[in-house]
């Protein structure tokens, strides 16, 4: 009895060693498993680690090009020169001095242009002046570009050239209006001062003495406005001697003369007096003299003259824009020096951004105030110094830069 006892004892106990067995089997998996999932964690944890030095390297990396790159970039822009702003009082001896200087080629007597007494009064026109908006960049672009004849020492800084830039972004147009200096306009009042009708170069001289170099561009920028419709959102100003050491930058500009064009520039370049009808191959000094050719003939005057800025200038930009951008870089630094103008580092900043892309494709178009059949010639008297000088049809003139400059 207790043998079959101790049995079936046995054949109970066997069930349980089993499951101990078992247990312990899965156990040991469980062990192995998680020690498994351990290695696993570390080596996920360690290619983690090498992927996020790797990250945080490459962001270190380029972070140090955008800054280095930024360094390069204001610095570049730093190289423009700002105008001041300096104000001061002119007395009534230095006023009448500036208004009443009339240069000797555009006293009547002194120079070959024909001129008449207007006989009929031109079309004037209220206009409303429209603010510049700085906030953003619309669909036209107006810079004006102002050539100044002036060296240091001297008193008066008339703008002898005046090309307003308009950059049309819809129809990819750059339009160039060359405003002529004997335009016969009103002056704008300017920080409390009234002067009434003068030659358009003499605002930013007005300006200039007023208000600095800040204060030519705004006066300048205001007439503008004023009398023909036209808004000037910045102002660039280069003189005539930075003029010919841009041009030599660009290594020169070929140019066409007609056949009086070539024979005027022969006799006014003794040195290089080896010009031809048709294309030319020009330097700083030889555009220089092209540019402000006047004389050429009989026929010949300031019309043919503010054509032929705009043909250089037209030259500049097509050769500019063929360059590589290292030449380009190069170029930059170079003439960014001699460039004076009122926009900030980031207002150019942004019209880069704007302009660059289009730049290829911009077809260039010329213009001028006044147009012909728009304005009448006249000889007036300027503190008695009887002057030649244009008159323009205000609204006819405003009609065609609201074409122009209009939204």
């Amino acid at each position: 009895m207790a043998g079959r006892y101790e049995k079936k004892k046995e054949k109970k106990q066997k069930p349980k060693k089993a499951q101990e067995v078992q247990a312990a089997q899965e156990g040991q998996a469980a062990q192995e498993s998680q020690a498994l999932q351990k290695k696993q964690k570390k080596r996920m944890s360690t290619g983690k680690k090498v992927v996020l030095t790797v990250a945080i390297t490459l962001l270190v990396l380029i972070l140090a090009v955008v800054i280095a790159a930024v360094i390069w970039y204001n610095g570049t822009l730093n190289l423009i020169t700002r105008p001041d702003n300096t104000t001061r009082q002119l007395t009534q001896e230095e006023l009448d001095d500036i208004l009443g200087w009339v240069p000797e080629s555009d006293r009547i007597g002194q120079t070959e242009e024909p001129t008449e007494e207007i006989t009929e009064a031109p079309t004037e026109i209220e206009t409303e002046p429209t603010e510049a908006d700085y906030s953003k960049v619309g669909k036209i672009i107006n810079i004006m570009l102002i050539g100044t004849d002036y060296r240091v020492g001297e008193e008066h800084k008339l703008s002898d050239s005046m090309i307003l830039c308009t950059v049309n972004r819809e129809t990819k147009t750059l339009t160039m209006t060359s405003f002529m200096r004997d335009m016969y306009v009103k002056l704008p009042n300017y920080q409390g001062h009234k002067v009434g009708k003068q030659r358009i170069n003499v605002a930013y001289d007005l300006g200039y003495r007023w208000g600095g170099e800040l204060g030519g561009m705004e006066m300048l920028a205001q007439c503008v406005n004023e009398n023909f419709s036209a808004k000037v959102d910045h102002s660039v100003e280069v003189d005539f001697e930075d003029f010919m050491e841009v041009i030599d930058l660009l290594g020169g500009v070929e140019v066409e003369l007609t056949s009086v064009e070539a024979k005027y520039m022969n006799k006014q370049d003794k040195w290089r007096n080896n010009y031809k009808e048709g294309m030319n191959q020009m330097d700083g000094y030889q555009a220089l003299v092209y540019a402000r050719m006047r004389h050429s003939s009989a026929g010949d005057g300031d019309f043919n003259r503010t054509q032929r800025q705009r043909n250089i200038i037209t030259c500049a930009v097509n050769k500019a824009r063929n360059m590589n951008l290292i030449e380009l870089n190069k170029l930059v630094k170079e003439v960014l020096p001699m460039v004076l103008t009122d926009m900030t580092n980031s207002e150019i900043t942004t019209y880069l951004a704007t302009l660059l892309p289009i730049l290829p494709d911009l077809e260039i178009v010329s213009n001028r105030i006044p147009a012909d059949k728009a304005y009448y010639p006249a000889g007036v008297e300027i503190s008695g110094v009887k002057a030649s000088v244009l008159v323009p049809d205000l609204k006819k003139n405003s009609e065609i830069m609201i074409g122009i400059c209009g939204e």
